[in-house]
C-alpha cells in the first residue's frame, strides 16, 4: 500500500470521527464554541418564519411608518408558559419588592374616552386609583324620594315631571342626587349627578337630564332621589320638629247613648250598659230628667276593674262635679238633684285614666204614679 493510500484512509477516519462527534453534540443540544477574540455579527435578519417579512431595527424614539414590521413580544410566566401575562401566580403570596408581575398603568388626567375605546386607568397624584364614592355625602344626603314622598312621571325623553312633594323641586332649594329607571322589560338603569358626564337639573318641578335621553313613555317606574331639608328639621331654629299624631287634646269620643227614656223606680238599678273608660281622664254625663210624679232623683256609679266582672266598687259621689246637686250625709254613693222638675244636668266624673269600667246607677227617692224617665248620653275625654 502506498503512502498516499495510507494518508487517504487516515483522513477518512478522522473525518468520520469528527462527523460522529458533531452529530453527538447536535443530538445533545450542546455545541461548545471557543473564541480567542471579539466576533462581530452583521446583517442579522429577523423573519416571521412564514414570509419574507423582516423586522426593522431603529434607534429609540424614532418615527415608525405604517409599513414597518414590529416584533411581537409575549411574556413568560414562572413555568415558561408563553402569553400567561406575568410571572406571578393568582391567589398565591406575593413577595414585596422581589415579586414580579404585570404593572397596571395609571394616568393622572381628566381626559375621557369614547364608548368602546380602551385606555389607561385614572390615578391620583399620589399614585392611588381614582375611585368615586357613590354614596351621597352631606349636604347632599338623600332626604326625599319617589314614590314615598312624591311622584315622577314621564314628560319627554330627557325630562320628568315631579309632583306631590311638600315643596317644589328646584335647583335653588334642593338637588337631584340620582334616578333609577325601570323599563318595560324590567331592566333597571341608574343615573347619578355628576357621574359619567351626567347632570341632573331641577326647575319648577321638572327634572331634566343632560348627557343622556333615557326616558321612555313605556317606562314602568322612576325612583328619583332628592337632597333637601331633612324631614322634621326646623332650619330657622336649628331644631328637630316633633309631631304628636295623637295629642291629648284630640283624645275624645262622640256622644254615646246610655239610656233612652229609662223608667226609674224606687230601687237602685243600673242605668244603661257598662262604659269603657280606658285611656281617658274624664267621663261627662248628660243627664236628662223627665220627672213626672217622682221626686228626689239620684245618680250614682259603681267602679269595675274588669268588664262584665261581678266585683263592683262604690264610686264616691263627692267626686262628681255638678251644679244644683246634694250629697246627703250617710248616702255618699249618690248625688241627689235639687230640682224636682224636668231638668238637664251635666255631670263631670273624673276617672283619671285609671278606672277601666264604670256602671252608672239611678233611682227615684219617691217613685210617683207617673214614673220618672231618664235619657242619658256620655262623652269621654283626656
Amino acid at each position: 500500500m502506498s503512502n498516499d493510500d495510507t494518508h487517504s484512509i487516515s483522513l477518512q477516519r478522522r473525518i468520520k470521527n469528527a462527523v460522529e462527534a458533531l452529530a453527538a453534540l447536535i443530538s445533545s443540544g450542546k455545541i461548545p464554541v471557543s473564541l480567542d477574540s471579539d466576533i462581530e455579527i452583521g446583517a442579522v435578519e429577523l423573519k416571521d418564519g412564514a414570509t419574507d417579512n423582516r423586522a426593522v431595527i431603529n434607534a429609540a424614539n424614532t418615527a415608525r411608518s405604517s409599513t414597518d414590521k414590529v416584533i411581537l413580544v409575549q411574556p413568560l410566566d414562572a413555568n415558561g408558559v408563553v402569553g400567561a401575562g406575568s410571572s406571578a401566580t393568582d391567589d398565591e403570596a406575593f413577595p414585596i419588592t422581589t415579586g414580579k408581575g404585570t404593572v397596571i398603568m395609571g394616568v393622572n388626567t381628566t381626559d375621557t374616552v369614547d364608548s368602546g375605546d380602551q385606555g389607561a386607568l385614572r390615578m391620583t397624584t399620589t399614585r392611588e386609583l381614582a375611585v368615586y364614592d357613590t354614596a351621597p355625602q352631606a349636604p347632599h344626603r338623600i332626604t326625599h324620594w319617589t314614590p314615598s314622598h312624591g311622584t315622577a312621571t314621564y314628560a319627554n325623553s330627557s325630562s320628568l315631571t315631579l309632583t306631590g312633594f311638600n315643596f317644589v323641586p328646584d335647583d335653588s332649594i334642593c338637588m337631584a342626587v340620582s334616578i333609577y329607571i325601570k323599563n318595560l322589560a324590567g331592566t333597571v338603569t341608574k343615573y347619578e349627578q355628576s357621574r359619567n358626564g351626567i347632570s341632573l337639573n331641577l326647575s319648577a318641578g321638572t327634572l331634566s337630564i343632560v348627557g343622556a335621553t333615557p326616558f321612555l313613555i313605556t317606562d314602568t317606574a322612576y325612583r328619583v332621589a332628592l337632597s333637601y331639608i331633612e324631614l322634621g328639621d326646623e332650619v330657622t331654629l336649628d331644631a328637630k320638629k316633633n309631631v304628636n299624631l295623637n295629642p291629648d287634646y284630640s283624645r275624645n269620643t262622640d256622644p254615646e247613648t246610655i239610656s233612652s227614656a229609662q223608667v226609674l223606680t224606687g230601687s237602685d238599678a243600673d242605668l244603661g250598659p257598662e262604659i269603657d273608660c280606658r285611656g281617658y281622664n274624664w267621663l261627662y254625663i248628660y243627664f236628662m230628667v223627665d220627672i213626672n210624679d217622682s221626686l228626689n232623683v239620684r245618680l250614682g256609679a259603681k267602679a269595675k276593674h274588669t268588664g262584665d266582672g261581678s266585683e263592683e266598687f262604690i264610686y264616691p259621689a263627692t267626686d262628681f262635679v255638678c251644679a244644683n246637686t246634694t250629697v246627703e250625709s250617710g248616702v255618699e254613693s249618690y248625688i241627689e238633684f235639687d230640682a224636682d222638675s224636668d231638668y238637664l244636668y251635666l255631670v263631670k266624673m273624673p276617672v283619671n285614666n285609671a278606672l277601666p269600667v264604670v256602671q252608672l246607677r239611678s233611682y227615684a227617692g219617691t217613685a210617683g204614679a207617673g214614673p220618672c224617665a231618664i235619657t242619658c248620653y256620655v262623652t269621654k275625654g283626656y
